[in-house]
């Protein structure tokens, strides 16, 4: 739960615009413990679960833990040596593929209580979503395209907006993290 509160905090903070875009402060030195945390977090939610789940749901973890750790060890290190920031980004697509993977697993094995089984799938595609419009930022920039075609409504409509819809989405994605933490959480208090 800390984790999703961390990085959704994160998002908040960048959202204001209170420091330049691509400048380091002190925020992204204390950004490593949101996905510190979530590795905590999904390991322990992968141990809790490992029994139930088949190959897909292992496969899911072994995907998920491994973006996290790299995302974690690129969140850190990216601070101080900004080409290795890179490790944090390929750690997080990684972390959201294999977060499909086990969201599908669980929903199988119904994993988590009441209906909570549906959470890492849509965390996980939040995530993918997040990464989508992030590329779009980032690529095509927050002015939009320089001559948009006729009908290409959609590609100015993606680049001008892309920032916006990348913050709100990382929004939902702590978000969703803060809720699977709940619903760990509840789920052991049903089970004790």
């Amino acid at each position: 739960m800390l984790g999703g509160v961390l990085f959704s905090g994160k998002v908040l903070w960048d959202m204001m615009n209170i420091t330049p875009p691509h400048a380091t402060d002190i925020t992204d030195l204390l950004f490593f413990f949101a996905p510190l945390s979530l590795l905590i977090g999904m390991t322990g939610f992968c141990i809790l679960c490992a029994q139930r789940y088949g190959t897909l749901g292992k496969m899911g973890c072994i995907i998920s833990l491994s973006g996290l750790a790299v995302g974690t060890i690129g969140s850190l290190v990216g601070v101080w040596v900004e080409p290795l920031r890179l490790a944090y980004w390929l750690g997080f697509r990684f972390l959201c593929i294999g977060l499909v993977l086990l969201g599908v697993a669980t929903i199988k094995a119904k994993a988590l209580p009441r209906g909570w089984s549906a959470l890492p799938l849509a965390v996980g595609l939040v995530g993918l979503g997040r990464a989508l419009f992030m590329f779009f930022a980032v690529t095509m920039g927050s002015t939009g395209l320089n001559a948009p075609e006729a009908g290409d409504e959609l590609g100015t409509f993606l680049s001008s907006w892309a920032g916006t819809l990348t913050s709100m989405l990382g929004l939902l994605f702590g978000l969703g993290w803060l809720c699977l933490g709940y619903a760990l959480w509840a789920g052991k208090t049903e089970v004790t």
